[in-house]
């Protein structure tokens, strides 16, 4: 049975009613069905006012004041949330007296001798609750937690927990009870605000010394004036005010819904606009790819007027029927200047250039080694610590002056990816000396001795990939993840040199180790031979490859696909180096068996011709277009006895050829 304190002047002491039963002495104890707790309203209703909270708090001290002023003195030892019992109209009542105590006390006097044990709710009991010695300042102690959790809606026992973990000694510790009650009124402050009245109030009743709390009686004047500084929502209105309020809120109310309609559908129809401005983005895009290949196509034909061109009806006997019957036997009058030694020997190598200079590296470099008296170079030397120095050379050629000139940079890693992005010369990936593959992307200081990494980590660790500089953005294809052929990859990685930003771009078909790259008219091709030894031609467009990476890095980066790639017609040989050539695509040399094809890609009719011949067959070679001398290099690579090469021949056009 819960007996409940009123807080009126009719209601806040028991009025019970008797009713004696016929055959019974027992009375009954007949009192108001109250609808609900403070605990369970706080726990349902996460937004109550604040007026209204202040309005039960007051209610409270009101009883609070009626146990306290009883003779003898009422003291109820077991005020909390739950005891506390709200009727219809929010009027709070104390209730379950369960554990009151009716004390040897007169009104005004602290403290008593007690009988019983261990009062009420530990969170809400104060020190002395575990003597037999208090009075009405344990209830005033227990009212302060009970403004804490109104006010805060948060139990006080957890707004810090009862233990901690010492990090010195790794041993689970408890806190003291004053450290829990300074780390109560922080929440209460940011509730309320610092010189809010019921701060003060709080601090006050839970303060250690019973004797340094407020009674109930001066909590309930301080309630007063609080209450007093409130002015409830439509409290000064009558019944006609109230009325129209309530049509003016309504009227408002249906305007805001018509406008959250209204805005709902404008919403729509600016996302129909702007997947309707993405499909026609679309669309321009495609319109551009297309115009590039058309516009490369008729370039192609235009500069192959400076090619020798014989048709092939004049070929003895009788024209074989074609399905290019138009097919053209080209020719590069290409002149073969020099024959020019090299330092070190490069295999599967990049070849970049920056200016007047190229850079050779990433790939296999060998020292030379004579074999016997003989001068017949054999290939790279068999001391391992050279070995080790070689993978990590990059070879300078300038090509300003009297003939080449050679100087020896020594790279971070072996077996990275080279590239030139805003005349900077770029490796990215590799092996550390000693360590694992990197992720590393590092550039040559303008002093070209030092490296720097101005630049994020690649996504992916990559051992023997290959990279291309277009505009500001750098592109890094295939490799492995090991520091052997083993793991192969298919990710294309491009970063934004410019944001230092990385995006994942549209992976290639198959896993490859060291592709050959090239770029002509914004279109970047590729050469390689994948993991089951297939050789693949593919060719897309960068522009597309980059803006597809972004919108799907900002979208799903699950959208991208390898559909981009386009298949090209195989090359005359397995995995040739590609290099650009006056606006054409060569495919130069081969990869597992040395050969002197030097093929162009004619897009018009979308067919690989053979244009001219190396002085010596080479497999693996690196070459590129030196835009300054208008030249094409080749580098390095092995001979048909599968020994390094350590030449670079130089060639150009034949202008004077008829």
């Amino acid at each position: 049975m819960q007996f409940a304190l009123g807080t009126s002047s009719s209601a806040h002491r028991p009025v019970p009613g008797y009713l004696l039963l016929p055959r019974s002495r027992l009375p009954v104890l007949v009192m108001e069905r109250l609808h609900t707790s403070l605990d369970d309203m706080l726990e349902q209703y996460p937004d109550i006012p604040l007026h209204v909270k202040l309005s039960i708090l007051h209610d409270v001290t009101k009883g609070l004041v009626f146990l306290h002023t009883r003779n003898p003195v009422i003291v109820h030892r077991d005020l909390t949330a739950r005891n506390v019992l709200l009727d219809a109209a929010m009027t709070a009542k104390i209730a379950d007296l369960g554990n009151s105590r009716i004390t040897n006390l007169r009104p005004g006097q602290l403290a008593g001798t007690m009988t019983m044990g261990i009062p009420g709710t530990l969170v809400y009991m104060p020190p002395e609750a575990s003597t037999d010695h208090y009075g009405p300042p344990l209830d005033m102690f227990s009212f302060g937690h009970l403004c804490l959790f109104t006010a805060t809606q948060v139990f006080p026992g957890d707004l810090l927990p009862s233990t901690y973990t010492d990090p010195r000694k790794n041993k689970v510790k408890a806190r003291t009870e004053l450290e829990r009650r300074e780390s109560y009124m922080s929440p209460l402050e940011a509730t309320l605000g610092k010189t809010h009245g019921l701060v003060s109030l709080v601090k006050g009743c839970l303060e250690n010394d019973p004797r340094r709390r407020p009674t109930a009686s001066q909590a309930l004047d301080r309630m007063r004036d609080m209450m007093a500084g409130l002015r409830p929502p439509f409290l000064h209105m009558n019944r006609f005010q109230l009325e129209k309020t309530l049509t003016d809120k309504s009227a408002e109310a249906d305007t805001q819904a018509r406008e959250i309609a209204d805005n709902r559908r404008r919403l729509q129809h600016l996302n129909q606009g702007i997947e309707e401005l993405r499909s026609k983005k679309a669309e321009l895009e495609t319109e551009v790819e297309v115009a590039a290949r058309e516009k490369a196509e008729l370039q192609a034909v235009t500069e192959l007027q400076a090619v020798e061109i014989v048709d092939l009806s004049k070929q003895s006997g009788k024209p074989k029927a074609s399905k290019f019957p138009d097919i053209l036997k080209c020719q590069l009058p290409l002149k073969w200047k020099t024959t020019t030694e090299m330092p070190m020997g490069a295999m599967v190598a990049q070849a970049v250039v920056i200016g007047e200079k190229v850079y050779i590296g990433g790939g296999m470099m060998a020292v030379k080694k004579v074999r016997g008296s003989g001068e017949r170079v054999v290939g790279g030397s068999t001391d391992r610590e050279e070995k080790k120095r070689a993978q990590l050379s990059i070879l300078e050629c300038s090509m300003t002056g009297e003939g080449p000139q050679w100087r020896t940079i020594v790279a971070p890693t072996g077996g990275f990816a080279m590239a030139a992005v805003d005349n900077q010369l770029i490796i990215a990936g590799g092996v550390v000396p000693g360590a694992n593959v990197s992720d590393h992307v590092s550039v040559l200081d303008s002093d070209n001795k030092t490296w720097t990494q101005p630049f994020p980590a690649m996504p992916t660790v990559r051992f023997m990939p290959s990279a291309i500089g277009y505009k500001r953005w750098l592109v890094v294809v295939g490799g492995s993840v090991t520091p052997d052929d083993k793991n192969l990859i298919n990710v294309v990685e491009v970063l934004d040199t410019s944001s230092k930003q990385w995006y994942t771009a549209s992976p290639l078909p198959r896993p490859t180790l060291r592709p050959s790259l090239a770029i002509i008219q914004d279109t970047l091709y590729t050469s390689y031979v994948s993991a089951e030894e297939i050789p693949f031609t593919k060719q897309i467009f960068i522009p597309t490859l980059i803006s597809n990476a972004i919108s799907c890095a900002q979208a799903s980066p699950n959208n991208l696909t390898q559909t981009e790639w386009q298949e090209l017609p195989d090359t005359l040989t397995p995995f040739p180096a590609l290099t650009s050539f006056h606006g054409h695509l060569l495919a130069v040399g081969a990869d597992d068996s040395p050969s002197s094809t030097i093929a162009m890609y004619l897009p018009h009719i979308q067919q690989w011709q053979k244009v001219a011949e190396l002085p010596t067959p080479r497999g693996g070679c690196a070459c590129c277009f030196l835009p300054a001398t208008k030249q094409l290099l080749v580098f390095g690579g092995e001979d048909e006895n599968q020994d390094h090469i350590f030449t670079m021949d130089i060639c150009e056009l034949d202008t004077e050829h008829n």
